[in-house]
């Protein structure tokens, strides 16, 4: 039986989705992204988190904010507007994750792998939906 906490599930559904997912379950998955973050926080704040790995930069949850950027700056040319509101909301979980994580070093390893994905010219991909 698995005692994962709702947020070990919910961060390793997600990333399956990102890494098999077809286009459409995709792009349903960032409309409603702001509900599964709130989901996946409130987890982390009752629950906690627990690193698997000695590297904060191989945990689960940088690996799904890598994909979930990818995925934002490869969408921004055709939808703008699913862009910006799934950024906005990634944004925001970090934000939160700073406040209901004591394990402050996987929040920066997140906020390093999100600012990664962005190349040269990249950065106003996003931001200029804004």
């Amino acid at each position: 039986m698995r005692t994962d906490s709702v947020s070990v599930i919910l961060i390793d559904s997600w990333i399956d989705l990102f890494e098999t997912g077809d286009g459409a379950t995709i792009a349903t998955s960032l409309e409603h992204s702001e509900h599964i973050f709130a989901m996946i926080a409130k987890s982390l704040a009752i629950q906690g988190f627990a690193l698997t790995t000695a590297n904060p930069e191989d945990s689960k949850l940088v690996k799904l904010i890598q994909l979930f950027t990818t995925e934002l700056v490869q969408r921004s040319q055709s939808d703008h507007a699913l862009s910006r509101g799934a950024n906005d909301n990634l944004i925001k979980f970090i934000s939160a994750m700073l406040s209901v994580m004591t394990q402050r070093c996987v929040v920066f390893a997140a906020i390093n792998a999100y600012l990664a994905c962005f190349g040269p010219g990249d950065s106003h991909k996003v931001t200029d939906a804004l």
